[in-house]
């Protein structure tokens, strides 16, 4: 009754080994899809690509929901903060803009930090889905980052 399964109605699984723990070391042929999907499955560091774009003059918006679990504010600064570009003198040094960004003009959408072509910000109320959590914020951000507005409303 808990499932709202009809009694005595066959059960079919659609998936076999669904639920069965999937591992790239795995050496059994029977989980194919399983292995293919988590062949590739490496972290590797986006930086080299940001700072490559930074290098050839082309901006860059990084941002962050202050409550990402997934992708935290803090990691993603620390990424920043160690990535060798054209600029990461500047970045590092105080030489950058920092401030609060007002998605509206009655709510701070969150905070800035600005140096030549490169912009991070930290999106307030939101997690990883800055567009689903917090949509006029993202709009907001989104439409400024195009036009080439600032994100330090009050520094």
């Amino acid at each position: 009754d808990a499932l709202n399964v009809v009694p005595h109605r066959h059960w079919i699984e659609c998936m076999p080994g669904a639920g069965r723990r999937l591992d790239a070391r795995d050496d059994h042929q029977s989980e194919l899809p399983g292995k293919l999907l988590l062949a590739h499955d490496e972290p590797r560091s986006v930086a080299p690509y940001i700072a490559a774009l930074l290098d050839a003059g082309i901006r860059v918006l990084i941002y962050n929901g202050d409550r990402d679990m997934t992708t935290n504010v803090q990691g993603s600064e620390q990424v920043l903060d160690a990535m060798k570009w054209k600029g990461s003198g500047g970045w590092n040094n105080g030489s950058f803009t920092r401030g609060l960004w007002l998605a509206s003009e009655t709510k701070v959408g969150g905070y800035s930090k600005t140096y030549k072509d490169l912009e991070f910000v930290v999106v307030l109320n939101s997690g990883h889905l800055v567009p689903m959590n917090v949509p006029e914020a993202a709009l907001d951000l989104v439409t400024r980052f195009l036009n080439g507005t600032s994100f330090v409303d009050r520094p």
